[in-house]
């Protein structure tokens, strides 16, 4: 972005003694360009071919299937804390839980 930003410049403000110069911020500023449009485009393309990630990326939600398959240490430390909610729910309702030992 600043080589586009000085070529640019240069283009725009050079005097007419600087034609050389004038000539070879063009080539960069246009071969910038180019390659800058075709960056934005692969990515548009690259996003578009993946539309349940896209959607995620919107949404900041994922689904577990994708996530098991793609981040399964993330997804495990996310359900960590839910199991241990789950089993401390569960002793206190007295359903589950280690068997307490009275003497």
């Amino acid at each position: 972005m600043v080589a586009a930003l000085v070529t640019g410049v240069i283009m725009r403000f050079a005097p007419s003694s600087w034609i050389t110069w004038a000539t070879g911020a063009t080539l960069v500023h246009d071969t910038l360009f180019f390659a800058i449009t075709l960056a934005v485009l692969v990515h548009v393309v690259f996003a578009l071919s993946r539309p349940d990630q896209l959607v995620s990326m919107f949404s900041g939600r994922i689904s577990r299937p994708w996530a098991r398959a793609h981040a399964g240490a993330w997804l495990s430390e996310v359900e960590a804390p839910e199991v241990e909610a789950s089993e401390v729910e569960a002793s206190e309702n007295g359903t589950a839980g280690p068997p307490s030992s009275s003497s």
